[in-house]
């Protein structure tokens, strides 16, 4: 949020303050803040010698009445305390003087709205200047919010057909970025893992180990006594009972149908080293899970409200230090996980027969298809981040979404707001385009 505290020179020499676009001029929710000098200073000009400026004036009050008898019909506070005699002796600020007034106002203001930019709004040199001494933000105004000075009828005429003319003569894209929304301003909440490594690994591992149990090997002197009592349970007269005790099947079918002493050892073998690598696995899993949850991802998309296309377009991000940033083709990917050996059913069995998928006989074929990412970004890392796109054309009334970043903060306790400059630049656009989008990031309660 930006609080702004309109000089009174604003409000009574440039356009209505209501008509003024503030948020397009400070890329950001805005909020006008009248302090009490102010009002005491708009009072006195309705009874100013000009008649024009006691008009607006009047105008102004007025409109301020009603907005504060509707509360959330317009971005706008008036601040009733007055500042304090400490706050001027201080700053060494006079209470006499109109503009440290408001600047005494500002200075009180400030610790109630951390994280917040507070900009004085004066086209005075003076106040601006004393502003900047104090650690305040000051601006001014661009010379073509004023009130023009009145025209004849004449010019006005001419003014009008210029403008006419203008409209039909001139066209030009209007490219600018935003959020998927189509907003400058995007909030992100993250989940924070509370899980630690042990407690994620040891309830993993503990169900592989279920899964996967090792083998164990019986005698098969032992195997062949159970066999033959179970045979003994077989009816009298019955097709297999017969079949079996009357053929060497007796003697043969356990010893058949169990898994030597040495595919018992080689499997537990190659069963401990599959817990082994799962773990390693899980531990890099564990790892990937903390990194998404520390991760923001930004999609950004590129608007054309003109009435041509653009053409031939350079994209300029400026990302602040304090985390690490990825496109999405380099973020970490997920770990490949270890597959268990093969679990040997009898002596003689030598493992899963060898089938060669036929799709990855070529190379190049459907399921292989080489990725191919179009207008890739370029990041690079100084104190900050530069993050360059190329985009070759975009129709007028349409939008193109650039490909995700991917923020990855370094902890809980490291996660900021930030902002992201861009600038634009067109080969039909004369001048760079340049601004701003804001992004507010913070774990989910």
């Amino acid at each position: 949020m930006t609080y702004l505290f309109v000089d009174t020179n604003i409000f009574l020499h440039y356009k209505f303050f209501i008509e003024l676009p503030w948020q397009t001029i400070f890329n950001d929710e805005f909020e006008i803040v009248l302090a009490p000098v102010v009002m005491d200073e708009l009072d006195k000009h309705k009874r100013h010698q000009n008649p024009k400026i006691a008009s607006r004036a009047k105008k102004v009050l007025a409109k301020i009445e009603e907005i504060n008898t509707q509360p959330g019909s317009y971005p706008f506070r008036y601040v009733f305390k007055r500042p304090s005699q400490d706050t001027f002796d201080q700053h060494q600020l006079d209470r006499k003087e109109q503009d440290d007034c408001i600047l005494a106002s500002m200075l009180e203001f400030k610790p109630e709205h951390p994280g917040d930019d507070i900009i004085l709004v004066s086209n005075d040199t003076g106040p601006r200047f004393r502003a900047a001494s104090l650690g305040i933000d000051a601006t001014k105004l661009a010379e073509e919010y004023l009130i023009p000075i009145e025209k004849s009828a004449e010019q006005k005429q001419i003014e009008k057909l210029s403008q006419e003319v203008a409209k039909y003569k001139t066209k030009t894209p209007k490219v600018s970025l935003c959020f998927k929304d189509g907003a400058i301003r995007y909030e992100h909440q993250m989940k924070e893992i509370l899980e630690t490594t042990e407690e994620f690994l040891s309830q993993r591992m503990a169900v592989i180990k279920e899964i996967h149990p090792p083998l164990v090997w019986e005698d098969p002197e032992i195997a062949r006594a159970k066999f033959a009592e179970e045979l003994k349970s077989q009816p009298k007269g019955t097709l297999l009972g017969e079949a079996l005790k009357s053929s060497k099947l007796l003697s043969a079918f356990p010893q058949f149908n169990s898994v030597s002493k040495e595919q018992v050892e080689n499997f537990n073998k190659d069963n401990n080293d599959f817990f082994g690598k799962y773990e390693h696995f899980l531990r890099k899993q564990f790892t990937l899970n903390v990194i998404k949850s520390l991760s923001l991802p930004i999609a950004i998309q590129m608007k054309n409200e003109g009435n041509i296309p653009a053409v031939d377009i350079d994209i300029w991000l400026h990302f602040p230090d304090g985390f690490d940033l990825f496109s999405a083709d380099n973020y970490p990917k997920k770990p490949k996980e270890p597959k268990p050996p093969y679990r040997p059913k009898h002596r003689y069995d030598t493992g899963p027969m060898f089938v060669q998928n036929i799709g990855s006989l070529y190379k190049n074929g459907p399921g292989n298809m080489p990725k191919v990412i179009f207008n890739a970004p370029t990041i690079r890392k100084t104190n900050s981040y530069e993050v360059d796109f190329h985009v070759k054309s975009l129709k007028h009334f349409q939008a193109h979404d650039l490909e995700h970043l991917i923020v990855v903060f370094p902890s809980y306790e490291e996660i900021i707001n930030f902002t992201i400059d861009y600038k634009i630049v067109i080969s039909n656009v004369p001048e760079p385009i340049v601004g701003k989008l804001s992004i507010k990031a913070g774990l989910a309660i």
